[in-house]
């Protein structure tokens, strides 16, 4: 959206000025900003409408807007009606992270924006110095706009995707003047010259860009220390940090900085207790916390669900085979505990093939048994054990272990809630 509504924008209002019996018989910028918002649209109708799209097309219509009404395209109050408009047609959109992080940035920058000094220019400066504070400026301008909108986004970051990247700054800076210059004027011009057989020079020049870019983020991701994984605060954290983000964007003066010490919630919040368990809402998938470790019992199985727990908690599931197998004993049905496992664990997810007795009596033998499939009554007498009836009602699980050896489960199903789509017998 950023490419065709501006490059429209830009290159209507050159036209303009530069047809001098038009520029005095129009406005030029109104109608570049009408001819910049169709473009917009009809980009809007030719992608297919897809969410992320359309958030940015009502962010771009309310800009173009602002000109065609003679009021300021970019400023808070058209972020805000930006953000009103995508709630009442994707009131959704706000449980997502994209909406959440993309409006707490720009709303961060646009309040950054009136904060920055307004720099005097000088009349009759020699050229050198002149591009010596022109660097300068834009320098500073860089490197406070990435700290600013890296701050307003890290508690999103934090709390949905459980990691700090290092060195984004530095990424940024490098990057920006790389899209700004080469890959998106590239693809602007690719995309008007290719229907007349003149887009292939503009398209590599920023082919050659984003391959830049490219090695930028992976020299950067690679770097040491590049990104730390931390475990989730509490729920009420994320939404008192993005209050506290809205007052330090929206109030002035000194009473800014109160919202401050709650925009780093996320970060200040005490940690939930981690699990010692998670089982998958089938049975089939085991992750045993370990220290800072998770171990996971199939790590070719239910992959996506084990590793957002272990990010969740802050734990690294990157250990594998090697790390489940110095702990404990697995085949291809099943695992139990080596002497000295983090924890007393045993599961077996198909059962209904049939266990041999040796087996059987070392699943039995640990303190907590999982069992894919119902179990015959009575088996494993004064343990703890889970089967199919209790994740067929429950869903997923953690599971915390008590001092006095006993287990406490958290169910999926009863921090969700009943909706609609679960109605149905409480088979618990």
């Amino acid at each position: 959206m950023a490419i065709v509504g501006g490059f429209v924008f830009a290159a209507v209002r050159l036209l303009i000025a530069a047809w001098p019996w038009l520029a005095l018989r129009i406005n030029g910028k109104k109608a570049a900003a009408a001819l910049g918002l169709t473009a917009v649209l009809s980009y809007l109708v030719l992608s297919g409408w897809p969410p992320p799209a359309e958030r940015s097309a009502i962010t771009a219509t309310i800009a173009f807007g602002a000109v065609l009404v003679d009021r300021q395209a970019i400023s808070l109050h058209a972020l805000a009606l930006a953000a009103i408009a995508v709630i009442l047609l994707q009131p959704e959109a706000v449980t997502q992270p994209g909406f959440q992080m993309s409006f707490a940035a720009t709303a961060a920058l646009l309040a950054l924006a009136e904060l920055w000094p307004r720099r005097v220019r000088e009349i009759n400066a020699p050229w050198p110095i002149r591009i010596a504070q022109n660097a300068g400026g834009w320098f500073l301008a860089g490197v406070a706009a990435s700290f600013v909108a890296g701050l307003a986004t890290s508690p999103f970051s934090l709390q949905d995707f459980n990691q700090i990247s290092t060195w984004g700054v530095i990424s940024n800076l490098l990057s920006d003047p790389i899209s700004t210059f080469l890959m998106m004027p590239g693809l602007a011009l690719g995309a008007v010259l290719a229907p007349f057989g003149l887009g292939d020079a503009p398209l590599a020049v920023a082919g050659f860009a984003i391959r830049l870019i490219n090695g930028i983020s992976h020299a950067v991701a690679s770097a040491p220390f590049a990104q730390f994984h931390v475990a989730s605060g509490p729920g009420w954290s994320l939404a008192v940090a993005f209050l506290g983000i809205l007052w330090l964007c929206l109030f002035k003066g000194p009473l800014r900085w109160i919202g401050l010490p709650f925009a780093f919630a996320v970060s200040l919040a005490p940690r939930p207790a981690a699990s010692d368990v998670w089982v998958s809402g089938d049975g089939a998938a085991v992750a045993v916390r370990s220290g800072g470790q998770a171990i996971l019992f199939r790590p070719d199985v239910k992959l996506f669900g084990a590793e957002m727990w272990a990010k969740r908690r802050g734990l690294d599931a990157s250990g594998g085979a090697p790390a489940r197998d110095a702990a404990y004993d697995c085949d291809h049905w099943s695992c139990t505990p080596k002497p000295g496992a983090p924890v007393s664990v045993a599961a077996a997810w198909n059962v209904k093939r049939g266990l041999k007795p040796e087996r059987l009596a070392a699943l039995c033998g640990a303190g907590l048994v999982i069992l894919r499939d119902d179990f015959a009554a009575g088996t494993c007498p004064g343990r703890t054990v889970l089967t199919g009836a209790d994740f067929a009602a429950g869903g997923s699980a953690e599971l915390f272990r008590q001092r006095d050896g006993s287990w406490k489960a958290w169910w999926a199903q009863d921090l969700r809630g009943r909706r609609p789509w679960t109605w149905g017998p409480d088979l618990r």
